[in-house]
C-alpha cells in the first residue's frame, strides 16, 4: 500500500513496499516468511521512501527501511524484508517518524525516525513484539494535535468481536524528541 506525505518543507515522501517476482525454484526451496505464491512467486523485498523535492516531477533513489536486529534479507539482492501499511507523520521538533512491521517467526511493529527531512531513516526500537501469538500488524501512525503520536495496529486477526476480553492495549511508550 503505497502512502504519500507532504513534510512542512514541501517535500514528498512515498513509502511503499515490494515483492520482488523469483523463479519458481526459488521459491521451492524457501519456506520462510515473506514469501508469496499468489498470484505471483515472490520474496519480499523490503520498504522504500521516495522524496520529491519539485511537487513529483522527479523522485529521489529509494531509500530503504533497515537496521532491525537479525532481521536479514530473504536474497543478497534484496533489502531487509519490513512493511508498512501507514504513512509518514512529522513532529513539532520536524522529525519524520514512519510504523513498520517484520515479517517472519518474530512480527515486531517498530518505529524508524528520520531528521533529514527523510534522506536517511534509522531504527530506534519496536513500538510491540508479539511473536507471532497474536498476529499484530498494519501500524497506522495518527499525530495528535497537541504533536504526540498515537499508533494503532491489529492484535488479533481471530478475535471474537463480541469478546470485549480480547481486546487490549499495550503499554505506551514514549520516544524522545
Amino acid at each position: 500500500m503505497p502512502c504519500l506525505t507532504r513534510s512542512r518543507e514541501g517535500t514528498l515522501l512515498h513509502s511503499s513496499h515490494r515483492i520482488e517476482l523469483v523463479s519458481e525454484d526459488i521459491l521451492a526451496s524457501t519456506a520462510i516468511a515473506g514469501v508469496m505464491q499468489n498470484p505471483w512467486p515472490g520474496l519480499h523485498a523490503g520498504t522504500a521512501i521516495h522524496r520529491s523535492e519539485d511537487d513529483s516531477l522527479t523522485w529521489s533513489d529509494p531509500v530503504w527501511l533497515s537496521g532491525l536486529p537479525d532481521a536479514v534479507p530473504l536474497h543478497l539482492s534484496l533489502n531487509t524484508p519490513v512493511a508498512v501499511r501507514g504513512n509518514v507523520l512529522q513532529t513539532s521538533s520536524g522529525r519524520l517518524l514512519i510504523s513498520a512491521y517484520t515479517l517472519g517467526e518474530h512480527n515486531t511493529s517498530c518505529l524508524f525516525p528520520s531528521d533529514d527531512d527523510g534522506r536517511a531513516w534509522s531504527y530506534v526500537g519496536p513500538i510491540a513484539e508479539e511473536n507471532n501469538e497474536t498476529d499484530l500488524g498494519y501500524p497506522h501512525a495518527v499525530s495528535l494535535q497537541d504533536w504526540r503520536v498515537f499508533v494503532v495496529y491489529y492484535l488479533n486477526r481471530k478475535v471474537d468481536v463480541n469478546d470485549r476480553t480480547a481486546l487490549r492495549f499495550i503499554e505506551a511508550y514514549v520516544v524522545p524528541e
